[in-house]
């Protein structure tokens, strides 16, 4: 037999038994990427239905505030409360409303109710309001 013959008999025959470090390395990095990439999405997700459950909240806080000031007396003018346990200030102002008809006669008792809500979230100023249109006729 001759040397190279016996050479290549004899090479050992690898075989795999585990995974090398940078496979292991590897394989750690990209599941730390996705992990990283899932938990941003979810802390988009959560931020969203946080804020989505805030103006919910906030808007019928400004429906409530609405139907009480109806059932108040007329103050025109701009009337503040202190800030509600959440941190939200409401304003309530009556504005009154001077249409003039095709006689050029004003019509009177009509009213305008603005309801605002101000708050910060993350720093920034936030603001939603909601008004309606009252006629409440001189007695």
């Amino acid at each position: 037999m001759r040397f190279a013959e016996f050479a290549l008999q004899r090479q050992p025959q690898r075989r795999k038994r585990g995974f090398l470090l940078l496979e292991v390395m590897l394989a750690t990095t990209i599941f730390c990427l996705v992990a990283v990439a899932l938990m941003n999405g979810l802390g988009d997700a959560a931020d969203s239905m946080r804020r989505s459950n805030r103006e919910s909240q906030i808007r019928l806080a400004l429906e409530s505030h609405i139907a009480e000031a109806m059932a108040l007396p007329i103050q025109l003018g701009l009337q503040k409360e202190t800030p509600d346990g959440s941190g939200i200030t409401y304003e309530r102002q009556w504005e009154a409303l001077r249409p003039v008809n095709q006689d050029k006669d004003v019509l009177s008792g009509l009213f305008k109710l603005t309801v605002r809500a101000r708050w910060t979230d993350r720093n920034a100023e936030e603001s939603d309001e909601a008004s309606i249109d009252v006629y409440r006729p001189q007695l």
